[in-house]
């Protein structure tokens, strides 16, 4: 692909210094590029769900409060 682009901008009368010096900085980043680490997403907090009434922590599974017998919205 450069070796077209190469003979195409030849061609056209591109001065020689472009072809020596500027074209073969376009594949710099190919080779030498950095490899980024892998970071994992941010860790996930769990809700801690409480009775309104008391207090106490709940499970989340429950309908009553086991502390105070408080009904709690399903």
């Amino acid at each position: 692909m450069s070796f077209i682009v190469t003979i195409f901008i030849w061609m056209n009368g591109i001065p020689v210094f472009f072809l020596l010096f500027v074209l073969p900085l376009v594949g710099l980043p190919l080779i030498f590029h950095e490899e980024r680490e892998y970071s994992p997403p941010p860790a996930t907090y769990d809700i801690i769900k409480r009775c309104p009434r008391c207090g106490h922590v709940l499970q989340g599974w429950e309908r009553y409060c086991p502390v105070c017998g408080y009904k709690l919205r399903e």
